[in-house]
């Protein structure tokens, strides 16, 4: 079925199961996923938050917690939304670039460098991503970078 976009429905239908379950770790984390995609940050944050509250190892939860923390420009806290993450799945390629991210956007050449190295070594095709991943442009003139991006796959 395709997507019919129709979140502030869907916000409602999660509302009402919490309502009746408020513990329902489902229901905050697709609200929190609906809000997303309104743009309404904060409040998907408060959601993935509930959302860990009841299943703390929701690493999709704090994944996309961390997204959310990154484009708002808050990279030390997407940081460690990410690592925890990682605390529960070792290899999260998504995790790995996001902080590389994190640490371009900080211009923290090494440490993004090291988890992009990282995150391409888990999901090579996100080389590619990265050629063109506006994020890197604050390293993308650097020489290890350009070689990272340059390595055979």
């Amino acid at each position: 079925p395709p997507n019919l976009q129709k979140y502030d429905e869907a916000i409602a239908s999660y509302d009402k199961a919490i309502e009746f379950k408020p513990d329902d770790h489902a229901a905050w984390y697709n609200r929190g996923n609906s809000l997303d995609n309104l743009q309404k940050y904060d409040e998907a944050i408060a959601s993935y938050d509930k959302a860990i509250e009841f299943k703390p190892d929701d690493h999709a939860a704090w994944l996309y917690r961390g997204a959310i923390l990154q484009e708002l420009g808050r990279y030390d806290d997407a940081i460690v939304s990410y690592d925890l993450v990682l605390k529960i799945e070792l290899e999260n390629s998504f995790a790995l670039y996001g902080k590389a991210n994190c640490y371009s956007l900080q211009n923290n050449v090494a440490l993004a460098i090291d988890c992009l190295q990282q995150a391409i070594a888990l999901e090579p095709e996100l080389r590619e991503g990265a050629k063109s991943d506006v994020d890197f442009d604050p390293i993308r003139g650097n020489d290890l970078f350009q070689a990272l991006l340059a390595a055979p796959p």
